[in-house]
């Protein structure tokens, strides 16, 4: 015995084939059958549902757009003209069938920052899982706690802000706290432990280390500085050291291109710590 397996999208989709259907000569019957049917897609289907949840304006304005062209097929027929309502019921049909395509673009693209959210997030408590190790094996907990507070403050406002529907506000605020964990991980990598332990096959490669550090650090500043800097008041106080710290990069880098890696690391070092200064200055604790 065969296996006849249904394929509902394909019903699906045939179905709608029928409701786009055109033809010249359609009795008043099958034309009244065809509006209950496109009525019933714009306004009682899962599909008109979905467009209602979903509350996109696209969404929305292409729904309404379907609506119309039902109503001026409504129009069309009272008036004898079957051709035209025929033909406006396949534009209200194409219509509709958009606003949910609409519809799916943003409930995916909502599903995607979720997600991108929540990977974030799994990513800062690794950092802090991994820096709370290494300050534990310093005996310096009572500082890391001060990171763990942080974070955890941080992390429950952005759940909040997400759960309230402002995704992107959420998203900011983890990726403000993943670089202030980052560059906590990075700061204790300066201590006596693990900067040994890193075992640089140059001081090459411990320059470019040092540098993506500082870029880090650059990084965190056009991150929170950003709003902070237009005060006059901070701005006065963080530039000098900004500046301090712009120049020994260049002094760093500068030393890099005669291949005295040693001095440029040091320099790249205290341009870092200038930055951290900044910072702070600024009324943002990061640690290190």
């Amino acid at each position: 015995m065969s296996t006849i397996v249904i394929n509902r999208k394909k019903i699906i989709f045939a179905g709608l084939l029928m409701l786009m259907a055109t033809g010249s000569a359609v009795s008043d019957e099958k034309l009244e059958a065809r509006f209950q049917s496109v009525n019933k897609l714009l306004t009682e289907s899962s599909l008109a549902k979905q467009v209602e949840a979903n509350g996109s304006p696209e969404a929305l304005v292409g729904r309404d757009a379907a609506r119309a062209h039902y109503e001026e097929a409504r129009q069309a027929e009272k008036s004898g003209d079957t051709d035209t309502a025929n033909a406006e019921l396949t534009k209200a049909t194409q219509a509709m069938m958009k606003a949910v395509g609409q519809a799916g673009h943003e409930s995916r693209v909502k599903e995607k920052k979720i997600s991108d959210f929540s990977h974030r997030e799994e990513s800062i408590n690794a950092l802090l899982e991994a820096y709370n190790r290494v300050m534990k094996e310093k005996g310096k907990t009572a500082e890391a706690a001060d990171l763990q507070e942080l974070v955890k403050n941080n992390l429950a406002v952005a759940d909040q802000l997400v759960a309230e529907g402002q995704i992107d506000q959420g998203r900011q605020l983890v990726d403000e706290t993943y670089l202030a964990t980052k560059v906590a991980v990075d700061r204790v990598r300066d201590g006596d432990t693990l900067v040994r332990s890193l075992n640089f096959a140059s001081k090459e490669e411990e320059y470019h280390y040092e540098l993506d550090r500082n870029d880090t650090h650059l990084m965190l500043v056009r991150v929170l500085l950003d709003e902070k800097m237009k005060e006059e008041r901070i701005s006065k106080r963080v530039q000098p050291l900004l500046g301090k710290a712009e120049t020994l990069r260049k002094r760093a880098e500068k030393s890099a291109l005669k291949s005295d890696f040693e001095s440029a690391v040091e320099l790249l070092e205290e341009s870092t710590r200038e930055v951290t200064r900044a910072i702070r200055m600024a009324g943002i604790y990061i640690p290190g």
